[in-house]
C-alpha cells in the first residue's frame, strides 16, 4: 500500500492559535504506487490548464471542476481511499509531550507493552491531567 498524507491547519511555532485550533490530515491511500500510475492523466492535465502542478489553493474551485469528472473515475478505478482525520491541537502537544519523554524504544524503562497497547491511554490521561493543573 501507499500512502500520501497532507495536512491543513499548521500554524508552525504557533500551535496554539486560536484562530486554527484543529490540525487536519488528508490521507489518500492506493495499492500502486501514484507517482507512476498516474502521471500520464497528471501530465495531460497539467497541460490542458498550463500548470506546473495541479493544487486547489492554486487553481480554486472554478479551474477544478472542469476536471473533476476525470479524476474521480482514476480514483474509482484504482480504488482510491481518502480518509480526513482532525486533532486537536491541544491534545497534539500532550500526545508529542508523550512520545518524546515516554516513547519505548527511545526510554528503556517503559516497557513496549505500556507503550504500544492501550495501556499507554491511562498514562497518557496523567500527563494530560498535569499538563491542565
Amino acid at each position: 500500500m501507499y500512502y500520501y498524507i497532507d495536512e491543513s491547519g499548521n500554524t508552525g511555532l504557533n500551535l496554539f492559535d486560536a484562530n486554527q485550533p484543529k490540525l487536519f490530515y488528508g490521507v489518500l491511500g492506493c495499492s500502486a504506487n501514484l507517482d507512476v500510475i498516474a502521471e500520464p492523466l497528471l501530465t495531460e492535465l497539467r497541460k490542458e490548464l498550463g500548470v506546473r502542478r495541479i493544487h486547489a489553493a492554486e487553481l480554486g474551485v472554478g479551474r477544478l471542476i472542469p476536471i473533476a469528472k476525470r479524476i474521480a473515475d482514476f480514483s474509482k478505478k484504482h480504488d482510491l481511499r481518502f480518509s480526513l482525520l482532525k486533532v486537536t491541537k491541544e491534545d497534539h502537544a500532550v500526545i508529542s509531550f508523550y512520545d518524546q519523554v515516554f516513547d519505548s524504544e527511545m526510554n528503556k524503562a517503559v516497557s513496549w507493552h505500556h507503550y504500544f497497547t492501550p495501556l499507554r491511554y491511562p498514562m497518557l490521561g496523567r500527563v494530560d491531567e498535569f499538563e491542565q493543573a
